[in-house]
């Protein structure tokens, strides 16, 4: 073969594997109770918000009930320690993204602000996947919701209680879970070197501020989709 021929060859066969790799389905190591758990967690909220015709007080405890997704397969107590700590970063995100939702540069800069500190910390403690994504998904989201002082409590509180609604029903699934499902053994995450995650922290902080700025600016109508899947595609640094 030529050296002209392999030059055309690697890259027929590089996009090969990428394609093949696109497409290929892995096993997931999750029980199906945890796809399930998650759709009684986020739900039940709208469902209850839409018996009492407040279909917008059971939305914002739908985003709530995403906390369930950060329950990992431990001890009971590492179970609930863990999903009381990221229902607390919950709360804090969607405080902070609305609390600061006033100025479009203001909101911007501290999006990106909170993006960094919470890509540090996450990365820090080793917290497996989703990470840092619905926190800064949620910051983004009350970030570009209309600013009301006034109501920024209740809505956050809303957020809190479909949080606390996730936390019961996984202390009833995990009360079954440590009786009929056998723990599988914990297996410790290598941490980043702390440049690594320093470096990684900034990027991810400045890319999700001018995403969101760069949205304000345009005056999409949802411009808080920019800078999700912005962080989206920098899930993979």
């Amino acid at each position: 073969m030529s050296i002209s021929d392999r030059k055309s060859y690697r890259p027929i066969q590089v996009v090969r594997k990428e394609i093949g790799l696109l497409f290929k389905l892995k096993e997931t190591e999750r029980l199906w109770h945890i796809p399930a758990l998650a759709s009684l967690c986020t739900g039940l909220p709208l469902l209850i918000g839409y018996y009492f015709g407040r279909l917008d007080f059971g939305s914002l405890s739908c985003i709530g009930g995403l906390v369930i997704l950060y329950l990992p397969s431990t001890k009971i107590e590492h179970r609930m320690l863990t999903l009381a700590l990221c229902s607390f970063g919950f709360i804090i995100s969607f405080a902070i993204g609305a609390g600061f939702s006033f100025n479009p540069v203001l909101s911007a800069i501290t999006l990106g602000m909170f993006a960094f500190g919470v890509s540090w910390l996450t990365n820090y403690f080793n917290l497996p996947p989703p990470g840092n994504f619905f926190f800064i998904f949620i910051a983004s989201l009350a970030s570009c919701m209309r600013f009301d002082l006034y109501t920024i409590p209740a809505r956050t509180g809303l957020v809190a209680m479909g949080s606390m609604l996730a936390c019961i029903l996984a202390f009833c699934y995990s009360l079954y879970a440590s009786v009929r499902i056998p723990l599988k053994p914990h297996v410790a995450r290598t941490p980043k070197k702390k440049y690594s995650n320093f470096s990684e922290s900034v990027i991810t902080g400045v890319f999700i501020s001018l995403s969101l700025a760069v949205g304000l600016f345009f005056k999409f109508e949802y411009p808080y989709w920019i800078p999700v899947s912005c962080l989206a595609i920098m899930q993979g640094l």
